[in-house]
């Protein structure tokens, strides 16, 4: 029997590599949502229909709840409700 004492190559370990981005808005049990990833590179909530675009900054998504937000803050609303 030969024993070499070369060292050993390590294997790379393979790491998930699946991009995971969840809804804001939507739970499922303890976490957020997973949005759903369309082929145009859109990611999607089922529930709420927020939409996120990784790649173009200037996207805002016009789902009923962040068109909600954006009207809440343009408006003061949310800041007259903390003073209550």
């Amino acid at each position: 029997m030969q024993v070499s004492f070369a060292p050993a190559q390590e294997q790379p370990l393979q790491t998930d590599t699946i991009l995971i981005i969840r809804c804001p808005h939507c739970m499922v049990g303890i976490d957020f949502r997973p949005l759903i990833a369309y082929k145009d590179g859109r990611f999607v909530c089922r529930d709420c229909a927020h939409t996120v675009r990784p790649g173009v900054p200037e996207y805002r998504c016009t789902c009923r709840k962040c068109l909600s937000a954006i009207w809440r803050i343009s408006s003061g609303l949310s800041i007259k409700l903390e003073m209550l």
